[in-house]
C-alpha cells in the first residue's frame, strides 16, 4: 500500500532503480487478493483476480536482504514500513503463474456473492428469500417487495452456493421504490436467469426501470422473438442491443453495460452484441422492476422462469470484471 492508499507493488530493476505498478485505491476493512508475477521480461499486478497493471522490465534478484512478510527491511537489518492491517495465505511460487491460475486462486477463496460486492454494486438483490414479501438488498438501502406471490426458495445457478432463487410465472414481481441511485448516468445490470419457454411473441423482463410516459430508463429481457435484449429510452428514441435466442431450461448469467456513448450486452461472460447510443434518460419517478416492468398502467412484461442474484452498479463493469463473474458463479 503506497502514500496515495492505493495497492501497489514493486520491483527491483538491474543497475538499480523501481519499477513501480500501481492498482485501485485500498478499501479500509475489506479483504483483497493481490498477487504479483514476473516471468524474466513483464511484471503484472492483481488484485481480486484482476490484472490491474502491466509494465516490461528488467528484475534484480536479492542475494542478501531476507524475505519479510508485513515489513519491509531495506537495509537488511531494519524493518520498515509496516502494514497496518491483516495478512493471510501468503505464497511464493518459482513460477510466473498465468491470468486464469491467479483468477483461479481467488475464486476458490470467495463466493459468488463475495465477487459481486468486491465490484461495489448500488443494490444487490439475491432473491434467496424462504418466505415473506421483502426482497432484501445486500447493500441494505434499496429493499424490494415480492408482489403477487413469486415461487420462492427455488434452486439457484450457482455452483457450491446454497442460496436459492425466485421463480416467476406470469403475474409475480419485485418491485423496488425509485431512487436516483438505481438510474445512474453509467450504468451496469446483471443477473442469473433461466426462462421456462413460455411467453413468447411478448417482452419479457428480467429487471427495468424503462416507462413510455416519462420518455427514459433502462431494460433487459427477452424480446418477442427470445433473444436475450438489452434496451434504453431517450429523447431521440431507443438504443437497444438483440442478442442469441434464449434456450429455455438453462441457467444464463446476463449482464449488460452502458458507458454514456456505447451499450453492450454479454451472455455467460461473452459480449454478444453493442451499439452506439445517445439514447438514454435516467428514470426519474418510477420503480425498479424484477421479473415485470412497471408501466403507467401497471406491471407488464412479465418474465416467465427463474431469476436470481440480480445487481445494479453505477459504473461500467469491464469485460474481465463481469467475466470474473460468470466463473464464480460456475466454479
Amino acid at each position: 500500500m503506497n502514500p496515495g492508499n492505493a495497492w501497489e507493488a514493486e520491483v527491483s530493476q538491474t543497475g538499480g532503480g523501481v519499477t513501480q505498478l500501481i492498482g485501485p485505491a485500498v478499501k479500509a476493512g475489506v479483504w483483497v487478493h493481490l498477487s504479483l508475477t514476473y516471468d524474466g521480461t513483464t511484471a503484472k499486478l492483481y488484485v481480486d483476480g484482476l490484472l490491474q497493471a502491466t509494465t516490461a522490465t528488467s528484475y534484480r534478484q536479492a542475494l542478501a536482504v531476507p524475505l519479510t512478510i508485513a515489513t519491509g527491511m531495506y537495509d537488511g537489518s531494519s524493518p520498515s514500513e509496516l502494514f497496518p492491517g491483516t495478512l493471510d495465505e501468503v505464497a511464493v511460487y518459482a513460477t510466473a503463474l498465468s491470468s486464469s491460475r491467479v483468477k483461479a486462486h481467488y475464486l476458490i477463496g470467495r463466493s459468488y456473492q463475495d465477487t459481486v460486492l468486491d465490484s461495489g454494486p448500488v443494490a444487490y438483490w439475491r432473491l434467496g428469500e424462504a418466505s415473506g414479501s421483502s426482497a432484501t438488498d445486500s447493500n441494505g438501502t434499496n429493499t424490494g417487495t415480492y408482489t403477487n406471490a413469486p415461487a420462492l426458495a427455488q434452486p439457484g445457478p450457482l455452483a457450491g452456493d446454497s442460496d436459492t432463487a425466485a421463480t416467476f410465472t406470469g403475474s409475480g414481481w419485485v418491485t423496488v421504490p425509485y431512487a436516483a441511485a438505481l438510474n445512474p448516468a453509467q450504468f451496469t445490470l446483471e443477473a442469473w436467469a433461466r426462462w421456462n419457454g413460455a411467453g413468447s411473441g411478448g417482452w419479457r423482463t428480467v429487471t427495468g426501470t424503462w416507462n413510455d410516459s416519462t420518455g427514459g430508463g433502462f431494460w433487459m429481457g427477452l424480446s418477442p422473438g427470445s433473444n436475450w435484449y438489452i434496451s434504453t429510452q431517450g429523447p431521440g428514441g431507443y438504443g437497444d442491443v438483440y442478442g442469441p435466442v434464449a434456450t429455455s431450461g438453462s441457467w444464463i448469467h446476463l449482464a449488460a453495460t452502458f458507458d454514456g456513448g456505447t451499450m453492450r450486452l454479454y451472455v455467460n461472460g461473452t459480449e454478444v452484441g453493442n451499439v452506439a447510443t445517445g439514447n438514454y434518460q435516467v428514470q426519474t419517478s418510477f420503480p425498479l422492476g424484477i421479473g415485470a416492468n412497471r408501466y403507467a398502467g401497471g406491471p407488464g412484461d412479465f418474465f416467465a422462469g427463474t431469476l436470481d442474484d440480480v445487481a445494479v452498479y453505477g459504473r461500467v463493469l469491464s469485460a474481465a470484471e463481469i467475466q470474473l463473474h460468470c466463473d464464480a458463479g460456475r466454479q
